[in-house]
């Protein structure tokens, strides 16, 4: 079977698309698995940036800082929308930390988005169906 160029071009995307969402979710399991302290942590700030490109878009962050053996960290994920909505500057948080690495976490009250690893496995399969079609 020859394969033409736009053919290579969706089995490649499809293959960056699996592969981000597998790394999603194996990723967020590691986490889970290693993460087994947990710590009180505090909203330290809460914003949105306008990113330009092809389209303006919104992305939303939370920083939220804790202390592991008198030792403080930062961290300043983004969040979905809701998430940015829900949390302000001083609310908790429970950290969960990795004991080995303590600024390897996540925290308990920000969910993990399913949609957004979901997203790119189908974009994925999307790929692959449209390169064989």
């Amino acid at each position: 079977m020859d394969m033409d160029g736009s053919q290579i071009l969706m089995l490649l995307l499809g293959t960056a698309f699996i592969g981000a969402g597998v790394y999603q979710v194996l990723h967020r399991f590691y986490l889970k698995k290693r993460c087994a302290e947990q710590v009180p942590g505090t909203v330290s700030g809460v914003w949105r940036k306008r990113v330009r490109g092809r389209k303006t878009a919104t992305r939303f962050f939370v920083e939220y800082t804790y202390s592991v053996e008198g030792a403080e960290y930062v961290k300043k994920p983004s969040v979905s929308r809701s998430e940015y909505q829900k949390l302000k500057h001083g609310d908790s948080v429970t950290v969960c930390y990795d004991p080995a690495k303590p600024k390897r976490c996540h925290v308990l009250e920000l969910k993990f988005r399913v949609a957004v690893a979901l997203g790119f496995l189908a974009g994925g399969g999307f790929c692959f169906f449209l390169a064989f079609m």
